[in-house]
């Protein structure tokens, strides 16, 4: 009687033990996204500022008052126009830049650039770069997308 006691305890503290690996094991694979995540935000507002600092004026810019925002995306250094909708845009068929998590795999998040010009002139930039998961995204095979992760955002401002 004691050892059936004894064998419920450990299968019940075994069972708690689990729950709690497999959450720790689901936070880590989520910080290392929201890690990605960040980082490519990062990355590409620096190749956007160090783009403006050597010619300004591939910087895209509306001067229109109130200006509407433009959306770019980097290919291979360059800005590109996005051929569709915006990344973001719900039901985009992801057209834009698409980058994988660091330890590999496939083509996991977009990254999207807004220029915006300041005050409705086209000296002063404002840069907006997005990072989020593509709507089709998904960890491993059979695992559903983990929606739960909000998109990074990093805002500054290049000038001429």
């Amino acid at each position: 009687m004691e050892s059936l006691i004894a064998i419920i305890i450990a299968g019940v503290a075994c069972t708690a033990l689990l729950s709690v690996a497999v959450g720790v094991v689901r936070e880590s694979k989520n910080n290392e996204i929201r890690d990605a995540m960040n980082q490519y935000a990062v990355q590409g507002f620096e190749e956007v500022r160090v783009m403006a600092a050597r010619n300004f004026e591939v910087i895209p810019c509306n001067d229109a008052i109130p200006a509407s925002p433009i959306f770019r995306y980097l290919d291979g250094g360059e800005l590109v126009d996005p051929p569709n909708e915006p990344c973001s845009a719900v039901g985009s068929d992801g057209s834009c830049e698409r980058l994988t998590l660091p330890t590999g795999g496939e083509e996991f998040l977009y990254r999207e650039i807004t220029f915006e010009g300041a005050g409705g002139t086209c000296n002063k930039i404002r840069v907006t770069v997005d990072v989020g998961m593509l709507l089709n995204a998904t960890m491993e095979e059979g695992s559903s997308p983990r929606n739960f992760i909000t998109k990074t955002k990093i805002v500054g401002y290049v000038a001429e």
